[in-house]
């Protein structure tokens, strides 16, 4: 076992402890985590397009890019009784994008259950404004 100078617990100690540390965070889904300060402006039909960009960052960090794709009807618990982990990051993540939209916006999400169902109404409600199909048609052909 090797003893690292700096320290009097044997690297093999710390580095058990680090990977512990790491797993254990991994594993763990935040309950709740507050991101509308991250947002200077509530989403709303004029901003669309930076928002998502910035949303998609924010899923992008956190590892939740799937589950604003995510279709399927998810089940509250699991067999043993404790909550589905996939269902609260779905929760989650439909409370992030209600948490960040104006109040015009919210109004439109009220009947979404899900972060699928919110996010298909945004992108599908994004393509009637004419401001964001030229925007989003020119970052297309950009891209």
């Amino acid at each position: 076992m090797a003893i690292d100078e700096g320290s009097p617990i044997p690297s093999s100690v710390n580095s058990q402890t680090s990977q512990n540390s790491i797993l254990s965070m991994s594993a763990t889904i935040p309950s709740s985590f507050n991101i509308s300060h991250i947002f200077n402006t509530p989403m709303d039909h004029n901003n669309f397009l930076s928002w998502r960009w910035q949303f998609l960052d924010v899923l992008e960090i956190h590892d939740f890019e799937d589950v604003v794709k995510n279709e399927n009807r998810l089940a509250k618990r699991l067999e043993d009784g404790s909550i589905n982990p996939t269902y609260a990051k779905d929760k989650l993540v439909l409370s992030w994008i209600k948490a960040t939209a104006s109040p015009s916006i919210k109004t439109l999400l009220i009947s979404c259950t899900s972060a699928y169902e919110a996010w298909t109404l945004l992108e599908r409600d994004s393509h009637h404004c004419p401001k964001l199909t030229y925007a989003h048609s020119v970052i297309k052909f950009v891209a």
